[in-house]
């Protein structure tokens, strides 16, 4: 521990006197954690959990911990702006104000999820208004890579760009991994792959491949899973252009790493550099000193279509945690994503979040914020040696292509996919503005849909498939909206309030929250002293379910008889608030069908509520 002049020294022995004297606090074992892949959050970090740990390193060497720049860059990241309208002519547009208003660098998307480019043309219209002689431009037209990018340089050409930068968006694994489909001839795909990098080995600053873990990420995989999966694809890619004649540090140079960052701000700072440290370490293996490029762009998994103003806190803060780690691009996503096509609105405010942290909170003018952190640190190596680990597993398997094809990779991100599924059920993951804090009045903003994606034929491995972390409870609401077009009114559920508003506020709270997170409307806000007062407010209501609230004490003198008298006024469908214990078999019997209670699995509980009250739409759960 640190010695402080005039203090007298502390040590954790110490802390845990004080901690567990507090009759207040936990105790020290339940003040721990879990985060994902086994690791757990201490409740305290000091120096001597670093002592004997590896060193960071400093800024701008080896092994590259602490960023690439041994001095804070002028002008900060890349700020990258996604193009993707549709039409040609728009997506020029859009372009155009991006790059007027702030961006410093763009990501073409092209295909059905993005801009329409069947032609050089095309792609001409799009950048038209683009200096690419300054602006980095990088693409991602998943199959149709390798044609794409022979139009982005005959562009380069036309225009005379002597010095290209940015990405011809070559990630034939992750496209694999994503579609389920194998090339016709992989033989001729890493041709091509390894040409496109020897044509452009004189351009320093253009990557060939951009090595994206959004088939992996968006599937489900943990932090762990992630970064091993970015290694072996990154490793695969240097391999087949060092066999294909390119130097290790030429192929080095052509390979850029895009990391998808969530809303866990320390979290997310330490995958940065844990993922800089493996791919670095994996160079250096191979004799190469290149500093590694990894870039950033906030988590789809993370978004939701209900509430979707929280979008903006969380990609605010995974603009920040990617800024603070070391990030040498960083992509914010609008904020209306999921709802469709993003208006000019929703870009804005994605480019200015970027341009806030640059401009106001100056955060480039510090390099590696989070370093000296006992905590940061500590994650930032135990992410990197489990990552690692992870790659040298996948590499004994026969690298990432194999793990793929054989489907062992889709199935362990699905296991873990499935983890995390039970947490959001059971809201020990809480999804603001979705599993907590819903709001069933909400009026979504309007965008254009995106166009339905054709399938370009049958999967020949297990693609990965794309999930977002909230999709169940909005099918739920999804539920309950048709109920709501269809019927002219929500499902309703009457509460029956015990006692006085101090004992039964809490718990009705909770609950109102937890029934308006499947779409299920609470009615009644008064407390009731007998069982057939409440009775008789639930007669005049309308509903035909019920659910009984109110603080154990209450429930001891009047469940019971209020379940009863809930019965005997019509209630087809009863339940109670909170977990009965050794009540259980007094309030079945007298007519309790089932409970609502933290931990459980709120999904299955709202489904089968759903359906009670007539929601058929709740199926699609099942």
């Amino acid at each position: 521990m640190m010695r402080n002049e005039g203090f007298p020294p502390a040590t954790r022995d110490d802390w845990r006197r004080l901690v567990e004297g507090d009759p207040k606090s936990s105790s020290v074992e339940k003040l721990r954690t879990p985060l994902e892949d086994g690791i757990v959050c201490e409740p305290l970090y000091s120096r001597i959990d670093r002592e004997g740990a590896h060193g960071p390193g400093l800024p701008g060497s080896a092994p590259w911990i602490r960023g690439v720049h041994a001095r804070p860059p002028e002008a900060g990241w890349e700020v990258v702006q996604t193009i993707d309208l549709p039409d040609p002519a728009e997506a020029g547009r859009q372009a155009a104000v991006e790059i007027e208003r702030g961006a410093t660098s763009l990501l073409i998307r092209i295909g059905a999820e993005g801009v329409r480019v069947g032609s050089a043309g095309d792609l001409r219209a799009v950048l038209g208004s683009v200096p690419l002689d300054r602006i980095p431009v990088a693409l991602e037209a998943g199959e149709d890579w390798a044609r794409t990018a022979g139009w982005l340089r005959e562009l380069w050409a036309e225009r005379g760009v002597s010095q290209a930068r940015g990405n011809l968006g070559a990630d034939p694994l992750g496209t694999m991994a994503a579609s389920g489909r194998m090339p016709p001839s992989l033989d001729e795909t890493w041709a091509e792959f390894a040409r496109l990098a020897r044509e452009t080995s004189d351009h320093p600053h253009l990557r060939t491949a951009r090595v994206s873990t959004a088939p992996y990420h968006e599937a489900g995989a943990t932090g762990v899973q992630e970064l091993a999966a970015a290694l072996s694809t990154a490793v695969a890619y240097l391999r087949r252009l060092v066999e294909a004649g390119l130097s290790v540090e030429g192929a080095a140079r052509k390979i850029a790493i895009e990391i998808q960052v969530g809303a866990d701000v320390f979290w997310e700072i330490a995958k940065l550099r844990a993922m800089r440290w493996i791919w670095g370490r994996a160079l250096r293996a191979a004799g190469s000193r290149i500093a590694p490029r990894i870039e950033a762009v906030s988590s789809w998994r993370i978004m939701t279509v209900r509430d979707p103003w929280v979008n903006l806190l969380r990609t605010t803060a995974a603009a920040f945690a990617a800024a603070a780690g070391g990030a040498e691009g960083i992509r914010i996503r609008p904020f209306d994503s999921p709802l469709g096509v993003p208006d000019e609105f929703g870009r804005r405010l994605a480019r200015n979040i970027q341009r806030i942290l640059l401009d106001e909170s100056q955060l480039h003018h510090v390099i590696d914020p989070a370093g000296g952190s006992y905590y940061v640190e500590s994650l930032t190596e135990e992410l990197a040696r489990k990552a690692w680990a992870k790659f040298q597993e996948l590499e004994r398997q026969g690298g990432i292509e194999k793990a793929l094809r054989e489907g062992s990779l889709q199935r362990e991100i699905a296991e873990a996919d499935a983890e995390r599924e039970r947490l959001v059920a059971r809201r020990k993951l809480p999804i603001t503005g979705l599993s907590e804090f819903p709001n069933l009045a909400e009026e979504l903003p309007a965008r254009k849909p995106r166009p339905e994606v054709e399938s370009s034929g049958e999967p020949t491995i297990e693609p990965l498939r794309r999930r977002r972390l909230g999709a169940s409870f909005e099918k739920l609401r999804d539920a309950s909206d048709a109920h709501l077009r269809s019927r002219g009114a929500r499902p309703r559920i009457f509460m029956a309030n015990l006692g006085k508003l101090a004992e039964y506020n809490a718990r009705a709270t909770w609950i109102r929250n937890l029934l308006a997170a499947g779409g299920v409307e609470a009615v009644g806000e008064a407390g009731f002293s007998s069982g057939a007062a409440a009775a008789e407010e639930f007669a005049k209501s309308g509903c035909s379910v019920a659910v009984i609230c109110g603080a154990d004490a209450t429930y001891e003198i009047l469940a019971e008889e209020t379940a009863r008298a809930l019965r005997e006024k019509g209630a087809s469908h009863l339940l109670l608030a909170g977990w009965p214990g050794e009540m259980e078999a007094r309030l079945r019997e007298a007519g309790v069908d089932g409970f609502l209670f933290a931990g459980q699995d709120v999904i299955e509980a709202l489904t089968s509520l759903l359906r009670t009250c007539g929601v058929e739409a709740a199926e699609a759960n099942r």
